[in-house]
């Protein structure tokens, strides 16, 4: 019972890891905050600025996690005076620590919902997008985990950290087909344009296929439970498919997106893109011959 107690204890332990959501919403909101466009509230553009905040947040959920799995590494042998298997602790970290990126996450979603519908947003909401930024932040924390299982040295987070932020920062926007997996690097959506929905969702299915081939590879590795690999498999077509699929958009996030203009007809028919309906008055007072008396 005692060997039971010190396991539980270490199992509870892990909670202090809750300490890094405040962090990763913090980097996550001024990394959005950044991206926004003054003055302009484009549902595309606020999806834009969420994939932007994953390309911070990502690099250091990572580093996170590779410092979790080379902490609990070293504490490994209490787990083995138990009958659960070894995967147990490997997927309760995961779980904890892919919860406290998703809420940080959903933190930094929360400011942009709030900044884009307080100022008269337009166009509509994609759930694909923010699906897709979520899943890419899970991959990042799986990655950087599984990277700390696989090398328990102190020097494996540092380098997990410079290697997903390099993976990040060598991809501009919009010059290749590479751009576009996750995390993205998408450049402003420009007026009249919005963002692919096909593309998104590619970018959700890459995402979640290779966390998952990740997540059973190392399972089916630990445990030596071969029938794994059929699932595996099939995330990993899974994700080859999307890859695919988002090679054939020669990098264009992107395309032509006729919207309703909005207008105002006295006393002279003035239109402008919905995004900048607040500017309107603003506009018929600068176009508009007053008589002056």
């Amino acid at each position: 019972m005692s060997d039971l107690g010190r396991v539980l204890r270490l199992d509870a332990r892990r909670t202090a890891l809750l300490v890094a959501v405040p962090l990763l919403a913090g980097i996550g909101v001024v990394t959005v905050w950044l991206s926004l466009v003054p003055g302009v509230a484009y549902w595309d553009n606020s999806v834009v600025a969420l994939v932007d905040s994953v390309r911070t947040l990502g690099p250091v959920a990572a580093g996170i996690a590779a410092w979790a799995a080379v902490r609990e590494r070293r504490l490994d042998y209490l787990r083995d005076l138990t009958a659960r298997s070894p995967a147990t602790g490997v997927l309760l970290d995961l779980l904890l620590l892919s919860a406290a990126a998703l809420a940080a996450y959903a933190a930094v979603t929360g400011v942009v919902v709030a900044a884009t519908v307080v100022r008269h947003n337009a166009g509509d909401a994609h759930p694909l997008g923010i699906a897709a930024g979520a899943l890419a932040l899970v991959l990042h924390v799986v990655a950087g985990y599984l990277a700390g299982r696989a090398a328990p040295h102190r020097a494996t987070p540092a380098a997990v950290v410079a290697a997903t932020a390099l993976w990040a920062l060598l991809r501009g926007p919009g010059t290749s087909w590479w751009s576009l997996l996750p995390p993205a690097a998408l450049g402003h959506v420009e007026l009249f344009t919005g963002l692919r929905t096909g593309v998104q969702a590619d970018q959700a299915l890459w995402a979640a296929g290779l966390a998952a081939a990740l997540i059973l590879g190392y399972v089916m590795w630990l445990t030596r439970r071969w029938p794994l690999a059929v699932p595996l498999v099939l995330a990993l077509a899974l994700a080859v498919t999307a890859t695919v699929r988002l090679q054939a958009t020669d990098g264009r996030a992107v395309a032509d997106d006729p919207v309703a203009l909005a207008c105002r007809e006295w006393p002279l028919r003035t239109c402008v893109h919905p995004s900048l309906r607040s500017a309107l008055p603003t506009l018929i007072a600068a176009t508009t011959p007053w008589p002056r008396g």
